[in-house]
């Protein structure tokens, strides 16, 4: 099987089902293989066991372009809600 070495901190499972499989279709089956969860922080480095694609037609555009999604927000200051949105909202 193929791998996937995260290039960015910031760069979640869905990133890399998007890059690596040309779907986010295939996190599921991405986060199994890698005995992890689909909301685990992945860290920069760390290498990725990659089922097959989903899109090879995505996966090559991704390749081409140099299309590298990094989403995840590490950052709180970067969020759109701050303490001042709790539970009051009903």
């Amino acid at each position: 099987m193929a791998t996937w070495t995260v290039s960015d901190s910031r760069q979640t499972l869905f990133d890399v089902a998007a890059c690596a499989l040309g779907s986010i279709e295939g996190v599921y089956a991405l986060a199994v293989l890698n005995k992890c969860s689909v909301t685990d922080r992945l860290a920069a480095g760390q290498v990725l066991i990659i089922p097959e694609a989903v899109d090879n037609r995505v996966v090559e555009y991704y390749h081409q372009e140099g299309v590298v999604p990094a989403t995840d927000v590490v950052d709180s200051a970067l969020t759109i809600f701050d303490s001042s949105f709790d539970i009051t909202f009903e």
